[in-house]
Protein backbone atom coordinates (compact mmCIF):
# COMPACT_ATOMS: atom_id res chain seq x y z
CA UNK A 1 0.00 0.00 0.00
CA UNK A 2 1.37 3.00 -0.83
CA UNK A 3 2.42 5.70 2.39
CA UNK A 4 3.14 9.27 2.91
CA UNK A 5 4.76 11.47 1.95
CA UNK A 6 3.92 10.39 -1.29
CA UNK A 7 6.13 11.86 -3.91
CA UNK A 8 5.96 11.85 -7.69
CA UNK A 9 8.67 12.65 -10.15
CA UNK A 10 7.44 14.98 -13.87
CA UNK A 11 6.47 11.92 -16.46
CA UNK A 12 9.87 11.96 -18.53
CA UNK A 13 11.59 11.66 -15.62
CA UNK A 14 9.98 8.96 -13.69
CA UNK A 15 10.99 6.73 -16.99
CA UNK A 16 14.52 7.19 -15.60
CA UNK A 17 13.35 4.47 -12.92
CA UNK A 18 13.14 1.84 -15.72
CA UNK A 19 15.50 2.77 -17.96
CA UNK A 20 19.32 1.15 -18.69
CA UNK A 21 22.17 3.53 -19.74
CA UNK A 22 22.21 3.57 -23.28
CA UNK A 23 24.55 0.70 -24.77
CA UNK A 24 27.90 2.31 -26.26
CA UNK A 25 28.23 2.13 -30.24
CA UNK A 26 30.60 -0.38 -31.48
CA UNK A 27 33.96 1.31 -32.03
CA UNK A 28 35.32 2.79 -35.75
CA UNK A 29 37.60 -0.57 -36.92
CA UNK A 30 40.68 0.86 -38.40
CA UNK A 31 40.49 0.50 -42.53
CA UNK A 32 42.11 -3.22 -43.33
CA UNK A 33 45.42 -3.19 -45.04
CA UNK A 34 45.38 -3.73 -48.85
CA UNK A 35 47.98 -5.36 -50.66
CA UNK A 36 49.49 -2.93 -52.90
CA UNK A 37 52.09 -4.99 -55.26
CA UNK A 38 54.40 -2.46 -57.80
CA UNK A 39 53.49 -3.05 -61.48
CA UNK A 40 55.09 -6.22 -63.04
CA UNK A 41 57.75 -5.42 -65.37
CA UNK A 42 56.52 -5.68 -69.36
CA UNK A 43 58.29 -9.41 -70.83
CA UNK A 44 59.56 -8.14 -74.47
CA UNK A 45 58.77 -12.06 -75.93
CA UNK A 46 60.55 -13.74 -78.32
CA UNK A 47 62.43 -12.07 -80.98
CA UNK A 48 60.41 -12.65 -83.96
CA UNK A 49 62.15 -10.35 -86.56
CA UNK A 50 63.86 -13.11 -89.48
CA UNK A 51 67.29 -12.80 -90.38
CA UNK A 52 67.70 -11.20 -94.11
CA UNK A 53 69.19 -13.58 -96.65
CA UNK A 54 71.28 -12.78 -99.71
CA UNK A 55 69.34 -13.51 -102.87
CA UNK A 56 70.82 -16.75 -104.82
CA UNK A 57 72.19 -16.88 -108.46
CA UNK A 58 69.45 -19.62 -108.35
CA UNK A 59 66.86 -17.88 -107.77
CA UNK A 60 68.04 -14.42 -110.72
CA UNK A 61 68.18 -18.03 -113.22
CA UNK A 62 64.45 -18.81 -112.43
CA UNK A 63 63.60 -15.26 -112.77
CA UNK A 64 65.68 -15.09 -115.99
CA UNK A 65 63.96 -18.45 -117.64
CA UNK A 66 60.78 -17.38 -116.44
CA UNK A 67 60.81 -13.90 -118.31
CA UNK A 68 62.55 -15.58 -121.34
CA UNK A 69 59.49 -18.44 -121.40
CA UNK A 70 56.90 -15.03 -120.71
CA UNK A 71 58.17 -13.23 -123.64
CA UNK A 72 58.41 -16.16 -126.14
CA UNK A 73 54.71 -16.44 -124.98
CA UNK A 74 53.86 -12.94 -125.60
CA UNK A 75 55.69 -12.73 -129.04
CA UNK A 76 53.15 -16.32 -130.25
CA UNK A 77 50.54 -14.33 -129.24
CA UNK A 78 50.96 -11.01 -130.70
CA UNK A 79 53.13 -12.59 -133.83
CA UNK A 80 55.05 -9.55 -133.12
CA UNK A 81 59.23 -10.67 -132.38
CA UNK A 82 60.31 -7.35 -131.81
CA UNK A 83 57.54 -6.71 -128.71
CA UNK A 84 59.05 -10.18 -127.62
CA UNK A 85 62.38 -9.33 -127.78
CA UNK A 86 61.73 -5.58 -126.22
CA UNK A 87 59.68 -7.62 -123.30
CA UNK A 88 63.00 -10.10 -122.31
CA UNK A 89 65.26 -7.48 -123.00
CA UNK A 90 62.98 -5.41 -119.92
CA UNK A 91 62.37 -8.17 -117.86
CA UNK A 92 66.30 -9.01 -118.34
CA UNK A 93 67.21 -5.64 -116.50
CA UNK A 94 64.81 -5.99 -113.96
CA UNK A 95 65.92 -8.83 -112.54
CA UNK A 96 69.84 -7.70 -112.88
CA UNK A 97 68.68 -4.21 -111.25
CA UNK A 98 66.60 -6.65 -108.50
CA UNK A 99 69.59 -8.82 -107.99
CA UNK A 100 71.93 -5.99 -108.06
CA UNK A 101 70.15 -3.93 -105.21
CA UNK A 102 69.75 -7.42 -103.14
CA UNK A 103 73.42 -8.01 -103.86
CA UNK A 104 74.39 -4.33 -102.46
CA UNK A 105 71.96 -3.92 -99.33
CA UNK A 106 72.26 -7.06 -98.06
CA UNK A 107 75.14 -6.21 -95.67
CA UNK A 108 73.14 -2.83 -94.06
CA UNK A 109 70.23 -5.31 -93.84
CA UNK A 110 71.85 -8.20 -91.80
CA UNK A 111 73.71 -4.96 -89.52
CA UNK A 112 70.32 -3.79 -89.18
CA UNK A 113 69.28 -7.07 -87.50
CA UNK A 114 71.86 -7.68 -85.71
CA UNK A 115 71.23 -4.29 -84.19
CA UNK A 116 68.06 -5.23 -83.94
CA UNK A 117 68.46 -8.72 -82.38
CA UNK A 118 71.02 -7.08 -79.95
CA UNK A 119 68.72 -4.26 -78.69
CA UNK A 120 66.01 -7.09 -77.15
CA UNK A 121 68.45 -9.24 -75.82
CA UNK A 122 69.43 -6.05 -73.85
CA UNK A 123 65.48 -5.92 -73.33
CA UNK A 124 65.39 -9.06 -72.30
CA UNK A 125 68.42 -9.16 -70.17
CA UNK A 126 66.96 -5.81 -68.17
CA UNK A 127 63.73 -7.35 -67.84
CA UNK A 128 64.89 -10.38 -66.26
CA UNK A 129 67.08 -8.46 -63.49
CA UNK A 130 64.01 -6.01 -63.31
CA UNK A 131 61.78 -9.16 -62.71
CA UNK A 132 63.94 -10.78 -60.31
CA UNK A 133 64.11 -7.26 -57.90
CA UNK A 134 60.16 -6.65 -58.71
CA UNK A 135 59.98 -10.66 -57.32
CA UNK A 136 61.78 -9.41 -54.25
CA UNK A 137 60.44 -6.41 -53.81
CA UNK A 138 56.91 -7.96 -54.06
CA UNK A 139 57.75 -10.65 -51.62
CA UNK A 140 58.84 -7.67 -49.27
CA UNK A 141 55.55 -6.40 -49.54
CA UNK A 142 54.08 -9.47 -49.11
CA UNK A 143 55.62 -10.14 -45.81
CA UNK A 144 55.10 -6.45 -44.30
CA UNK A 145 51.27 -6.91 -45.16
CA UNK A 146 51.31 -10.05 -43.34
CA UNK A 147 52.86 -8.37 -40.47
CA UNK A 148 50.01 -5.47 -40.75
CA UNK A 149 46.95 -7.94 -41.18
CA UNK A 150 48.06 -9.31 -37.64
CA UNK A 151 48.28 -5.87 -36.30
CA UNK A 152 45.37 -4.81 -37.98
CA UNK A 153 43.67 -8.09 -36.39
CA UNK A 154 44.91 -7.98 -33.00
CA UNK A 155 43.74 -4.10 -32.70
CA UNK A 156 40.19 -5.34 -34.01
CA UNK A 157 40.24 -7.66 -31.41
CA UNK A 158 41.23 -5.64 -28.78
CA UNK A 159 38.73 -2.84 -29.78
CA UNK A 160 36.08 -5.95 -29.45
CA UNK A 161 37.12 -7.14 -25.95
CA UNK A 162 37.35 -3.24 -24.93
CA UNK A 163 33.59 -2.29 -26.37
CA UNK A 164 32.40 -5.43 -24.45
CA UNK A 165 34.08 -4.46 -21.22
CA UNK A 166 32.07 -1.34 -21.75
CA UNK A 167 28.85 -3.00 -22.53
CA UNK A 168 29.09 -5.12 -19.02
CA UNK A 169 30.60 -1.89 -17.51
CA UNK A 170 26.60 0.31 -18.32
CA UNK A 171 24.54 -2.88 -16.93
CA UNK A 172 26.40 -2.89 -13.41
CA UNK A 173 24.32 -1.86 -10.38
CA UNK A 174 26.72 1.02 -9.88
CA UNK A 175 26.83 2.32 -13.30
CA UNK A 176 23.09 2.33 -13.87
CA UNK A 177 22.76 4.31 -10.40
CA UNK A 178 25.35 6.56 -11.47
CA UNK A 179 23.52 7.06 -14.89
CA UNK A 180 19.79 7.59 -13.89
CA UNK A 181 21.14 10.34 -11.16
CA UNK A 182 22.83 12.15 -14.02
CA UNK A 183 20.31 11.24 -16.78
CA UNK A 184 17.85 12.19 -13.96
CA UNK A 185 19.63 16.04 -13.51
CA UNK A 186 19.76 16.54 -16.92
CA UNK A 187 16.31 15.91 -17.79
CA UNK A 188 15.05 17.96 -14.99
CA UNK A 189 17.07 21.25 -16.69
CA UNK A 190 15.34 20.15 -20.14
CA UNK A 191 11.84 20.00 -18.34
CA UNK A 192 9.37 22.78 -19.57
CA UNK A 193 7.14 23.19 -16.80
CA UNK A 194 3.98 25.05 -17.07
CA UNK A 195 3.67 28.41 -14.85
CA UNK A 196 1.03 29.42 -12.26
CA UNK A 197 -1.59 31.51 -13.55
CA UNK A 198 -0.69 35.05 -12.97
CA UNK A 199 -4.32 35.91 -11.55
CA UNK A 200 -4.09 35.49 -7.32
CA UNK A 201 -7.27 33.80 -5.79
CA UNK A 202 -8.35 36.14 -2.98
CA UNK A 203 -8.43 34.52 0.07
CA UNK A 204 -11.77 35.69 1.02
CA UNK A 205 -13.51 34.53 -1.84
CA UNK A 206 -15.24 31.00 -3.10
CA UNK A 207 -12.05 29.78 -4.90
CA UNK A 208 -10.12 29.94 -1.22
CA UNK A 209 -10.72 26.34 -0.19
CA UNK A 210 -7.49 25.87 1.90
CA UNK A 211 -7.94 23.19 4.13
CA UNK A 212 -7.26 23.37 8.52
CA UNK A 213 -3.00 22.93 8.07
CA UNK A 214 -3.01 24.87 5.29
CA UNK A 215 -3.61 28.32 7.58
CA UNK A 216 -0.16 30.02 9.15
CA UNK A 217 -2.63 29.86 12.38
CA UNK A 218 -3.27 26.67 12.61
CA UNK A 219 0.25 25.00 11.83
CA UNK A 220 3.78 25.92 11.78
CA UNK A 221 4.26 24.01 8.16
CA UNK A 222 3.25 27.42 5.68
CA UNK A 223 5.79 29.64 7.81
CA UNK A 224 8.36 26.99 8.09
CA UNK A 225 8.78 26.40 4.15
CA UNK A 226 8.84 30.35 3.57
CA UNK A 227 11.75 30.29 6.21
CA UNK A 228 13.79 26.97 4.49
CA UNK A 229 12.98 27.83 1.20
CA UNK A 230 12.31 31.30 0.65
CA UNK A 231 9.21 34.00 0.92
CA UNK A 232 9.59 34.45 -2.66
CA UNK A 233 9.54 30.66 -4.08
CA UNK A 234 6.38 29.73 -2.14
CA UNK A 235 3.06 30.49 -3.93
CA UNK A 236 -0.70 29.99 -2.81
CA UNK A 237 -4.01 30.15 -3.80
CA UNK A 238 -2.99 30.23 -8.02
CA UNK A 239 -3.67 27.56 -10.30
CA UNK A 240 -1.78 25.62 -12.61
CA UNK A 241 -4.50 24.19 -15.20
CA UNK A 242 -7.51 23.29 -13.76
CA UNK A 243 -5.96 22.96 -10.47
CA UNK A 244 -5.16 25.04 -7.43
CA UNK A 245 -1.62 23.70 -5.19
CA UNK A 246 -1.86 23.76 -1.56
CA UNK A 247 1.34 24.98 -1.65
CA UNK A 248 3.46 25.15 -5.00
CA UNK A 249 7.24 25.58 -4.51
CA UNK A 250 8.87 27.04 -8.12
CA UNK A 251 12.76 27.25 -8.15
CA UNK A 252 13.34 28.85 -11.57
CA UNK A 253 17.08 28.85 -11.10
CA UNK A 254 16.79 24.41 -10.72
CA UNK A 255 13.69 24.50 -13.35
CA UNK A 256 11.83 22.93 -10.35
CA UNK A 257 8.11 23.01 -10.11
CA UNK A 258 6.53 21.24 -6.57
CA UNK A 259 2.94 20.82 -5.96
CA UNK A 260 3.04 20.69 -2.34
CA UNK A 261 -0.37 18.94 -1.15
CA UNK A 262 -1.74 17.99 2.24
CA UNK A 263 -4.27 15.42 2.52
CA UNK A 264 -7.18 15.08 4.93
CA UNK A 265 -9.39 11.52 4.81
CA UNK A 266 -12.42 13.66 5.50
CA UNK A 267 -14.34 17.24 5.57
CA UNK A 268 -15.42 18.90 7.41
CA UNK A 269 -12.93 18.73 10.11
CA UNK A 270 -15.68 19.13 13.23
CA UNK A 271 -17.59 16.17 11.89
CA UNK A 272 -20.20 15.65 12.97
CA UNK A 273 -20.60 18.54 14.57
CA UNK A 274 -21.63 20.08 11.39
CA UNK A 275 -23.79 21.46 8.84
CA UNK A 276 -21.93 20.25 6.22
CA UNK A 277 -22.06 17.01 4.76
CA UNK A 278 -19.63 13.92 5.62
CA UNK A 279 -17.14 13.84 2.38
CA UNK A 280 -14.42 11.26 2.64
CA UNK A 281 -11.11 12.70 0.77
CA UNK A 282 -8.15 11.84 -1.08
CA UNK A 283 -8.93 8.03 -0.68
CA UNK A 284 -6.51 5.75 -2.63
CA UNK A 285 -6.65 5.91 -6.54
CA UNK A 286 -8.96 9.07 -6.18
CA UNK A 287 -6.17 11.73 -6.51
CA UNK A 288 -4.94 9.80 -9.43
CA UNK A 289 -6.19 12.32 -12.74
CA UNK A 290 -5.41 15.25 -10.62
CA UNK A 291 -1.63 13.79 -10.21
CA UNK A 292 -1.28 12.97 -13.30
CA UNK A 293 -2.47 16.55 -14.65
CA UNK A 294 0.57 17.97 -12.61
CA UNK A 295 3.61 15.34 -13.75
CA UNK A 296 2.23 15.76 -17.19
CA UNK A 297 2.79 19.76 -17.30
CA UNK A 298 6.61 18.55 -15.69
CA UNK A 299 5.73 19.02 -11.66
CA UNK A 300 6.70 17.37 -8.36
CA UNK A 301 4.59 16.28 -6.48
CA UNK A 302 4.72 15.59 -2.43
CA UNK A 303 1.73 14.95 -0.38
CA UNK A 304 1.83 14.99 3.04
CA UNK A 305 -1.05 13.62 5.52
CA UNK A 306 -2.33 16.67 7.56
CA UNK A 307 -0.84 14.37 10.81
CA UNK A 308 2.24 14.61 9.17
CA UNK A 309 2.05 18.27 8.80
CA UNK A 310 0.94 19.08 12.13
CA UNK A 311 2.71 16.91 14.14
CA UNK A 312 6.09 17.07 12.39
CA UNK A 313 6.41 20.13 10.25
CA UNK A 314 9.94 20.15 10.01
CA UNK A 315 10.13 16.48 9.07
CA UNK A 316 8.01 17.23 6.48
CA UNK A 317 10.42 20.49 4.94
CA UNK A 318 12.98 18.13 5.89
CA UNK A 319 11.46 15.91 2.91
CA UNK A 320 11.24 18.64 0.48
CA UNK A 321 14.83 19.37 1.18
CA UNK A 322 15.89 15.91 0.63
CA UNK A 323 14.14 15.90 -2.82
CA UNK A 324 16.09 19.23 -4.26
CA UNK A 325 19.08 17.93 -3.17
CA UNK A 326 18.39 14.90 -5.09
CA UNK A 327 17.62 16.92 -7.83
CA UNK A 328 20.33 19.44 -7.88
CA UNK A 329 23.20 17.55 -5.95
CA UNK A 330 23.57 20.46 -3.80
CA UNK A 331 22.62 19.65 -0.36
CA UNK A 332 23.49 23.05 0.92
CA UNK A 333 19.41 23.24 2.11
CA UNK A 334 19.19 19.63 3.72
CA UNK A 335 22.36 20.23 6.13
CA UNK A 336 20.38 22.70 7.88
CA UNK A 337 18.19 19.35 8.78
CA UNK A 338 20.89 17.44 9.97
CA UNK A 339 19.54 17.46 13.19
CA UNK A 340 15.66 16.52 12.30
CA UNK A 341 14.53 13.26 12.27
CA UNK A 342 13.02 11.34 9.39
CA UNK A 343 9.23 11.66 8.54
CA UNK A 344 7.69 8.12 9.40
CA UNK A 345 5.35 7.20 7.06
CA UNK A 346 2.01 6.99 7.26
CA UNK A 347 -0.35 4.65 4.88
CA UNK A 348 -2.76 6.00 2.67
CA UNK A 349 -6.36 5.08 3.68
CA UNK A 350 -9.02 3.64 1.78
CA UNK A 351 -13.20 4.79 1.47
CA UNK A 352 -13.20 2.06 4.97
CA UNK A 353 -10.46 3.54 6.74
CA UNK A 354 -11.31 7.46 5.96
CA UNK A 355 -15.00 6.41 7.16
CA UNK A 356 -13.66 5.01 10.28
CA UNK A 357 -11.60 7.97 11.25
CA UNK A 358 -14.56 10.32 10.76
CA UNK A 359 -16.06 8.12 13.08
CA UNK A 360 -13.49 8.31 15.54
CA UNK A 361 -13.23 12.11 14.98
CA UNK A 362 -9.44 11.69 14.31
CA UNK A 363 -9.06 15.10 13.00
CA UNK A 364 -9.59 17.07 15.99
CA UNK A 365 -7.40 14.42 18.01
CA UNK A 366 -4.16 15.34 16.73
CA UNK A 367 -1.39 16.79 19.44
CA UNK A 368 -0.06 20.04 17.33
CA UNK A 369 3.52 20.66 17.82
Amino acid sequence: MSSYPLIKYPSTVEQILSEQPPTPAPPQQPPQPVLQLLPEPTNPGRFSVKAPKQLSLLGLGIGELGIAIAGAILGNITNNSSLSATAFILGTLLVVLVGWSQHISYPDRKDKHKQQRDKHSKKVADYLTAYRQWELESNQIRERHQQELITWQRKVEKLKLEHERNKQACITPEAIQSWRESEFRRRIKSLSPVPLSSEQIVENSQEDKRGYAEYPNNSKFPALIREYFGHKNIHILRKMSWYTPDFALIDTTNNIYIDIEIDEPYTPRQHPNSDSELTLTHCLGKDDTRNKCFTDANWFIIRFSEKQVLLYPESCCKVIAQLLSECTSNSSVLNKFSRIPDLQPENQWTREEAYQKAKNQERLNYRRK
